[in-house]
Parts: C-alpha cells; sequence; structure tokens
C-alpha cells in the first residue's frame, strides 16, 4: 500500500527538510554529543531530544535555506567527480554551509529583499502553540527554560527554540521479539535503513502487528526519525520519510519526531 495524499499533512508550520538539514547540522551533533557524555552505551531519548536548541526563522525563510542549501550541496557533489582527492575538505564544507544556513548567513541577501514582507518566528511559534492546545487530550507540560546564556544572536525575526516546542510528539517505536518477525506482515525501518540523512529501503524487516499497532506506530510522510541507541559517532542520525513508502512502522531504537501543522 502506498500512502494516498490527504496522509500528507496540510499546510506544515515547520518545513520538514529545515529541520532535517539542521540535524545534520555542528550545532545539533555539538548537542547530542554533550548529551551523551559519560554514558557508556550513548544514546538520546524523547526527553533529551525535546531540549536540544534550534533557531527558528519564518517559514518562507526555512524554505528558502533549504533551496540554497541544496543548490550549494549539488555543486559540491559535482566537485567530487574532479576533486575526489580531497573528500574530507568537502566533507568539511558541508559542515560550514550548514553552521552558515542556522547561523542565517546564507540567506542575508534574500532577507534584505524580502524586508517587511515575512511574518517573524516569534508568530509563527504562537500558531504552533494554537495548534498544540487544538490537540485532543492536550495537557500543559511544561518544559525546562530555555538557557539564552551560551546561543549566538540570531537575525533579526529569527527565534531560537527547543525542538520539544515544534513537534507535535516524540514517540518511540515498537520493540517486538524476534517470533514476530517474518516474510510477510509491515515493513518495520530499523537504524539500519538511516543512512546520510535518508531512508535506505534496503534489508527491510517485516512484522507480523495487529491493526491497533499498525496505527500507533505507522510512519507517514514529513514524519523525521532518530536513532536513540548506537556508537557515539552515529546516535543521533535522522531522516525525512518521503511520499510513496509503503505503509511501515519503525522499530524500538528509532523515535518518531512529527511535526505541527495546521488543518
Amino acid at each position: 500500500a502506498v500512502f494516498a495524499s490527504y496522509l500528507i499533512r496540510f499546510r506544515p508550520l515547520i518545513d520538514e527538510h529545515y529541520l532535517a538539514y539542521f540535524l545534520k547540522s555542528p550545532s545539533y551533533w555539538g548537542s547530542i554529543s554533550e548529551k551523551s557524555l559519560g554514558i557508556a552505551i550513548p544514546n538520546v531519548n524523547a526527553s533529551k531530544l525535546k531540549q536540544i536548541t534550534i533557531p527558528i526563522p519564518p517559514l518562507p525563510e526555512q524554505h528558502h535555506i533549504v533551496a540554497k542549501i541544496e543548490e550549494l550541496f549539488t555543486k559540491l557533489d559535482a566537485g567530487v567527480k574532479v576533486l575526489n582527492k580531497v573528500k574530507s575538505q568537502l566533507k568539511r564544507y558541508r559542515q560550514a554551509v550548514l553552521k552558515h544556513a542556522f547561523e542565517g548567513k546564507l540567506t542575508e541577501e534574500w532577507r534584505e529583499a524580502h524586508k517587511g514582507e515575512i511574518e517573524p518566528a516569534s508568530v509563527l511559534l504562537e500558531r504552533i502553540k494554537k495548534e498544540r492546545k487544538k490537540k485532543a487530550g492536550w495537557e500543559y507540560k511544561k518544559l525546562l527554560p530555555l538557557d539564552m546564556s551560551d546561543l549566538p544572536e540570531l537575525p533579526k525575526g529569527w527565534m531560537w527554540t527547543i525542538l520539544g516546542e515544534i513537534s507535535e510528539s516524540m514517540k518511540n517505536g515498537i520493540y517486538r521479539p524476534r517470533k514476530f518477525y517474518g516474510d510477510t506482515g509491515t515493513a518495520c525501518l530499523r537504524m539500519y535503513n538511516i543512512e546520510n540523512g535518508s531512508i535506505v529501503w534496503t534489508d527491510i524487516k517485516r512484522m507480523n502487528l495487529t491493526s491497533e499497532e499498525i496505527e500507533e506506530y505507522k510512519l507517514q510522510p514529513g514524519d523525521i526519525i532518530v536513532n536513540r541507541v548506537n556508537s557515539r559517532e552515529l546516535v543521533g542520525k535522522a531522516a525525512v520519510i518521503p511520499v510513496g513508502l509503503e505503509t511501515c512502522v519503525y522499530e524500538s531504537k528509532n523515535i518518531r519526531l512529527r511535526l505541527y501543522g495546521e488543518h
């Protein structure tokens, strides 16, 4: 089965690709390293993930940042063929591109050209709060206050927040013993299916689940899954669920992050 178009979230309030690129950035990986420090088995849980700080620009600027990153990365990919001997330099440059993206440096000219036209991030975050209050069974859960002391200054119209404030939900995946796995059943994405920020549809395992379990753990386009248990270098790796995957769930070593959207 393929996801029908009506399952895609209508008018998302955060660009999932903006968030996915943030989850590859030096800032994010620095936070993951801090939260895994001193742990024998490196891991990140939903509580830790919710407290990670993220710079939020206005939604149109998020789209433009994604386009700019993809434009620069495309040029880098083309350059690999010519500069095969300096792959390590290209990796460092990719990280520099992401660092500049989340400091607002990639879109300085764009902001100047659209001055006065764009809804600021403060208004966007208020809209997300309104959507949160509409949610059935919503209960206010106070998150830890945001410590701004070590955070760099952002461009006008941007705001610092934490992942927990822009996420509709963060949920660990399903765990079942080996006897539930087989050649038929519902596809289940494991940590091995997240590679270089994308879903890799190879060596897919299948699970025999009830319809209620499938409904609770199924992934939909725009969801982001984050690996919560792995080596220190790989814990925290993430990927956006694309349009067109067959119905699938995700295993317990991953967290599903779902963003708010207006309906």
